[in-house]
């Protein structure tokens, strides 16, 4: 998961035009919902033979969202994320089209079955996200636990847990349940991207010579962001963990090229031998950082596993290259 800034696009104009589709649906749903809130009438029944009787109003049917599906505002997510999901990284363009998933849900919320979601928000720009399936719906997954696991509070079955966020929506402070409600105040605990930098709660980590994520720490607790972020939206599911450690195993080849073709420059003197290594070693760098660009998957990863490699094997050449 990266860090992404909403602010380098435009908002899909379906959804910020006052007379767009965005807005006339707001306007139905504002109506659907003060209806629902509204207690049932009885009302008198038409002249027939069962004259004298009452019956209850019609309820609302269930509302329809639909503006938040229009090709601007999935085309627009495409672009802001790199076709990439917003939560696992994994690139979706090849396979799949993304879903377009409301961080705060509009329909209803698992931990609180008396709220109604957060409907006046389901045409909002700032409240959508490109996600895969895996991360978005609720399924079964195998995955690879942490040496030291917080217990996943998720149900479980044949050894697998329930993973994706689906409709849950875990806070820390007041939930909001109407229009004008402070949304800070809930104190959100599953990382939003465009809002809160997964970097300063989520950390990779390699165990058992995999690719895994875990929650930073707070003092001696977990830290509650990465905790949730990561349980909830699965993000060491069994298959996304092998197909992440298949590239950080690749990365891992290519800078030991690096670091071998350097160690032996470091040992030769200046001369066309000891360019040759050395600007061997910098191609395999550039390429590298090819890999840990945001347009590409599990980017997160290749960049911290470059950045602090790189630094250890230059530092290494140059204590070398220095040696009398």
């Amino acid at each position: 998961m990266i860090f992404v800034d909403r602010n380098t696009v435009d908002e899909p104009l379906s959804l910020a035009l006052p007379n767009g589709k965005g807005a006339k649906e707001r306007a139905r749903a504002i109506k659907h919902y003060a209806a629902l809130a509204t207690p049932p009438v009885l009302a008198k029944a038409k002249a027939t033979k069962n004259s004298g009787k009452k019956t209850k109003a019609t309820a609302p049917k269930k509302f329809n969202f639909a503006a938040y599906r229009c090709k601007d505002v999935k085309q627009t997510l495409d672009n802001l994320f790199h076709e990439k999901c917003a939560y696992c990284e994994s690139s979706y363009k090849a396979v799949m089209s993304a879903q377009v998933e409301h961080f705060r849900p509009k329909g209803r919320v698992s931990e609180d079955s008396s709220h109604k979601g957060y409907w006046w928000l389901a045409s909002t720009w700032t409240n959508l996200l490109p996600s895969c399936s895996h991360c978005n719906t609720s399924e079964y997954h195998e995955v690879h636990k942490l040496t030291v696991e917080q217990p996943y509070p998720q149900k479980t079955h044949t050894g697998r847990y329930k993973l994706g966020k689906y409709d849950y929506f875990p806070i820390g402070g007041q939930r909001a349940v109407a229009e004008g409600d402070d949304l800070d105040r809930e104190d959100a605990y599953l990382i939003d991207p465009t809002r809160r930098n997964p970097n300063d709660h989520l950390q990779w980590i390699v165990e058992g010579g995999l690719s895994l994520i875990a929650p930073e720490r707070v003092g001696t607790a977990w830290d509650p962001y990465g905790l949730h972020t990561y349980q909830i939206f699965g993000l060491n599911r069994k298959k996304l963990v092998e197909t992440r450690t298949t590239l950080m195993l690749e990365v891992k080849k290519q800078l030991l090229k690096a670091r071998n073709a350097l160690m032996k420059a470091a040992t030769k003197e200046p001369g066309e031998f000891f360019d040759y290594l050395y600007n061997h070693a910098m191609e395999i760098f550039v390429e590298l950082d090819e890999l840990k660009a945001p347009s590409k998957p599990y980017s997160a990863m290749v960049k911290k596993l470059l950045d602090e490699e790189r630094t250890e094997i230059m530092a290494a050449f140059m204590a070398l290259a220095r040696r009398p």
